[in-house]
């Protein structure tokens, strides 16, 4: 098949995503709708952007499960806000902020 015209972003349009192994979507683009859902088991892990995280729940994309889900910061202190906070909160799983060296 041809390769997408962005290979830079991922279409999720009310599918069920299951998480199998360490997936990092950190660069790319996240199209999602509410009807998206994104399952994390056990022993794997998601890893997202603090923006990416605030972007999904926004749209009301529901990330669940008892894996892992890694929060990735830029490495700042700015990076990590209460919104960040409840918006990672709110799509379950471990979470792990990168708030710089002195935040």
């Amino acid at each position: 098949p041809p390769l997408p015209a962005d290979p830079t972003t991922l279409t999720l349009i009310g599918v069920p995503v299951i998480i199998d192994g360490v997936v990092d979507l950190t660069e790319i683009f996240v199209n999602a709708d509410s009807a998206t859902t994104i399952f994390v088991p056990e022993g794997n892990t998601l890893i997202l952007t603090i923006q990416q995280v605030l972007d999904l729940a926004n749209i009301g994309v529901h990330i669940f499960g008892e894996g892992t889900t890694q929060i990735v910061g830029d490495g700042t202190p700015a990076s990590c806000t209460s919104a960040a906070f409840v918006a990672a909160v709110a799509a379950g799983g471990i979470i792990t902020f990168d708030c710089g060296p002195d935040p």
